[in-house]
């Protein structure tokens, strides 16, 4: 009973692959790779430092019996690369720096499941993802679901016909009341954030299909009726707790309820990284650096 991973519906953020303790999680171009908890690595372990062990885990208010990857530190060799690894038929097992020195195997805390941002994990054969794909409507060449555009105005920055703009809307995001999110939009002009929900808007006759917005959008929020090329990028998400002053704003805004503050901020080291964060911190503590292969460097 291995996790179970949406892909029509993941937005590639690789938030899961922060989240897991163990490494178990891996993204790989336009998939996402996990332990399977197919025992093989168990079998071939020579020292019988890992385990396959019948867990009993509440999901979803529900206790369910689940199976995952036990690993017994001092048993291990450590050696890279490892013999489990060479069983491993996700090739995801391996020897890194860091506790536990063995990357890539489950231990089913389902940190994945409660970080994913639109519910896109689930556990196979116990609780399905709750996620649902946009549909793209069949008249539209690039399309912006209301429902799930943030107003981040990324689309605009890389439009290379400036034919998107923002507009106010009454449509809700699709995860506003659930995570409680206190709706803000760029200003494409200044960059700056206001309050308010404004998303972003094609402009058909200057619209020329090339799909750059959909290929930079965060949320997922564009779709097109061709294939959509995946565009490789690199997130490096900072906080300065001495900067940091506690207060919380940056968590107000973020639509994924993704960010804590225990005194200080806790920004996930992988998110969607809209950036909503770093323009609402009134002290300048956080920091969202987001480059993509071919757009470039988001403002």
């Amino acid at each position: 009973m291995p996790i179970e991973i949406d892909l029509d519906s993941c937005l590639l953020c690789e938030a899961c692959v922060a989240a897991c303790p163990t490494g178990a999680i891996r993204r790989e171009d336009d998939d996402m790779n996990h332990c399977i908890v197919c025992g093989a690595c168990a079998k071939a372990c020579p020292n019988d430092a890992l385990e396959v062990e019948d867990l009993e885990r509440e999901i979803d208010g529900e206790t369910a019996e689940v199976k995952r990857i036990g690993w017994r530190p001092e048993e291990c060799e450590k050696e890279e690369p490892p013999i489990c690894g060479e069983h491993c038929p996700q090739e995801i097992l391996r020897i890194e720096d860091g506790y536990p020195e063995l990357k890539g195997f489950c231990v089913m805390c389902l940190r994945c499941m409660e970080t994913c941002p639109i519910d896109a994990i689930g556990v196979k054969g116990v609780v399905e993802p709750k996620s649902e794909p946009p549909e793209h409507p069949e008249d539209k060449e690039v399309y912006v679901h209301p429902d799930r555009c943030v107003g981040c105005a990324y689309c605009v920055q890389v439009c290379p016909n400036d034919a998107i703009e923002l507009v106010s809307t009454d449509e809700e995001f699709f995860k506003a009341e659930e995570n409680e999110w206190s709706p803000v939009y760029v200003d494409p002009e200044t960059l700056e954030l206001k309050q308010g929900r404004k998303v972003a808007r094609i402009d058909e006759d200057k619209c020329a299909g090339c799909t750059l917005c959909a290929q930079v959008c965060p949320w997922g929020a564009i779709t097109a009726s061709r294939e959509v090329p995946v565009q490789p990028r690199e997130v490096e998400n900072e906080v300065d707790e001495d900067a940091c002053v506690g207060c919380g704003v940056c968590a107000e805004v973020c639509p994924g309820n993704l960010i804590e503050v225990d005194g200080v901020a806790k920004v996930p080291e992988k998110c969607p990284a809209c950036k909503l964060c770093e323009r609402a911190c009134p002290v300048d503590a956080i920091k969202v650096n987001v480059t993509y292969e071919r757009a470039g460097t988001m403002k």
